[in-house]
């Protein structure tokens, strides 16, 4: 797959950031962990099936801004993070 059509696929996958975030956010905490692993598992295997450039890369960084989200949820209770 060429790199041009692998840029719309990877902004996909950026994009459902939030939603799985918000997802394991509204989780209990001991379900939590098993939730990350899950979708990290989802990940790395688009991005291997998609033949990702650097896919470890990609994959690190999109589950860290995932938990990163789910921090700023737990930490201000909207996706936004902070209270209006």
């Amino acid at each position: 797959m060429a790199d041009e059509d692998l840029e719309p696929v990877a902004r996909r996958m950026w994009g459902m950031m939030p939603r799985v975030a918000i997802r394991i956010a509204g989780m209990p905490l001991e379900q939590r962990e098993s939730a990350f692993a899950i979708a990290e598992r989802s990940v790395r295997q688009m991005a291997t099936e998609m033949k990702i450039a650097d896919g470890d890369d990609f994959v690190n960084r999109l589950m860290g801004a995932i938990r990163k989200f789910v921090t700023e949820i737990d930490v201000g209770n909207s996706p936004q993070g902070g209270r209006a």
